[in-house]
């Protein structure tokens, strides 16, 4: 029998002959720094082991469990925008970022320096949000690190109470 690669994000299924079972395997998104999550589905035959993979990946919408390529992939499909929309967006708010209001240098800092200009997606694409231009603020390094997956109004509200 030949093996046939699955769509990304549609898991694994393989046989595990040492114990006589079928195995399926899901990715699951993680958090930074942390360890691989995966679920796993076991059954006697290779049927019911993609039946219970099918369930679980109808029941799990794929932001849910896919990884930040296929979000960008997503947003991307949702709307993009242009170098020059993003230096039109960062000269019309005069390079101050959008949650704590400090001025932004991209082209004089290191890109591991807080000020540093980083562009933010008011929704994250990781939680449905476009690429579009539209969905882009202007934020300093440390603001867009703080942030998250956060929504943009989440995190204002979130950082008024700290």
């Amino acid at each position: 029998m030949t093996t046939q690669r699955r769509p990304q994000g549609q898991g694994s299924i393989y046989e595990d002959r040492a114990a006589g079972r079928w195995v399926a395997c899901v990715d699951l998104p993680r958090q930074r720094h942390a360890p691989r999550r995966r679920r796993r589905f076991i059954a006697k035959s290779r049927e019911a082991v993609e039946a219970k993979l099918a369930t679980f990946l109808e029941e799990h919408p794929p932001t849910e469990r896919l990884g930040r390529p296929t979000y960008v992939a997503q947003a991307r499909t949702l709307g993009t925008h242009t170098e020059s929309e993003w230096w039109a967006l960062v000269r019309s708010v005069k390079k101050v970022c959008h949650y704590c209001g400090i001025t932004t240098d991209a082209v004089w800092t290191d890109p591991s320096d807080p000020i540093h200009t980083q562009k933010d997606h008011r929704i994250p694409v990781s939680r449905g949000g476009s690429d579009a231009i539209d969905n882009i603020v202007v934020s300093c390094r440390g603001c867009n690190g703080e942030k998250g997956d956060m929504t943009a109004d989440e995190y204002l509200a979130w950082k008024a109470t700290r």
